[in-house]
């Protein structure tokens, strides 16, 4: 996670100044910090049982380099082709 945060972080903060948003940039911080954890743990909580986030099946973009990408970062091109489903069982169970 911190070597992502190294590569991707900057981008992350140039995409947003050019969104528009109006912030204390210097005052960014990252949610994995070790004074952040408990906080956003209990954000995430919150959210949740207020129905305001969900687990759910939804197709997620993904880079076989670079992992799941959001939405912004994706460029849409419609192409004919298929959609494969992947079960991944967690250690120890079939």
């Amino acid at each position: 996670v911190w070597e992502w945060k190294e590569k991707s972080g900057g981008a992350i903060l140039e995409q947003m100044k050019r969104l528009g948003v109006s912030a204390a940039f210097s005052r960014t911080r990252f949610t994995m910090d070790k004074g952040l954890q408990r906080a956003v743990k209990l954000a995430f909580l919150k959210w949740y049982e207020q129905g305001l986030i969900v687990q759910d099946n939804y197709m997620v973009n993904w880079c076989t380099k670079d992992g799941a990408l959001s939405d912004i970062e994706v460029e849409y091109e419609e192409r004919k082709g298929a959609l494969y489903y992947i079960r991944y069982y967690l250690e120890n169970q079939k």
